[in-house]
């Protein structure tokens, strides 16, 4: 009797320890950038909590003053950045401290492009994080893209077709090119000029130190052919994010 009690007491220590400790995904809410433009990052941050919760996936919100208070990939495995225009300097070490830690980024678009008074500053952090090289941008009077998809497992697991998506230029998406060995295109602008051997990458995947990151230059709200091609590109970012999860050191 006795050693029955020991072993439930001991079982269910063990439930609530495994339930408070366990990984989290965090979505950052960006003061900085919402004092520049809220509309947009408020649009942003209500599709990715809606998306989270159909998907039924544990996140956390995070705020520049945790950021800045440190984070750790033990409470975090993947850190998301639905729309970080705007960073602080503190915030940016703080983001760099995380990831050579072993926790794992995923960020859209934009990402720490502008100083805090929300002026353009260098693409240097984009650069630095996901292993890649500035390019150039697509202007929004072209109206839209074309973004064809390539086999990068598991990014593309079960995806009904890797048939190429459209994509609104309504932002004027930025291109990039791969800078790193360790980086890998996900998606790519179709051109129409077969000469050209430059890819104009548009998600970017890089393997670099203890973690992972991803870079998507369009998210699934710009997404304008149809809702399956939504679902496609929705169906790369779970996969993303249980793969970050599964691969982050204990």
């Amino acid at each position: 009797m006795k050693n029955r009690i020991l072993f439930l007491i001991i079982f269910i220590l063990f439930t609530i320890n495994s339930v408070f400790t366990q990984q989290k995904l965090a979505v950052h809410f960006s003061d900085a950038t919402n004092k520049v433009e809220s509309a947009k990052l408020l649009e942003k941050i209500t599709y990715w909590e809606l998306f989270l919760i159909n998907n039924k996936i544990k996140y956390d919100i995070l705020y520049d003053k945790d950021l800045e208070s440190g984070i750790s990939y033990k409470k975090y495995h993947t850190v998301l950045f639905p729309y970080t225009k705007v960073i602080s300097a503190d915030d940016y070490i703080s983001i760099v401290k995380y990831q050579e830690s072993g926790g794992n980024l995923i960020a859209f678009g934009a990402f720490c492009f502008n100083d805090p008074y929300g002026r353009i500053k260098s693409f240097e952090r984009l650069e630095y994080f996901f292993g890649v090289l500035f390019s150039g941008s697509i202007p929004q009077k072209q109206m839209s893209l074309i973004a064809e998809l390539k086999n990068q497992l598991p990014l593309t697991k079960d995806l009904p077709d890797l048939l190429p998506v459209q994509v609104s230029a309504k932002s004027s998406p930025v291109y990039v090119e791969l800078a790193s060995s360790k980086s890998k295109s996900v998606s790519k602008v179709k051109s129409d000029n077969a000469n050209n051997k430059i890819e104009k990458s548009l998600i970017v995947l890089n393997t670099i130190r203890n973690s992972k990151a991803a870079w998507f230059s369009f998210d699934p709200l710009e997404v304008i052919s149809s809702r399956e091609d939504v679902k496609k590109i929705e169906k790369i970012i779970i996969n993303t994010i249980n793969w970050f999860e599964e691969s982050v050191p204990n």
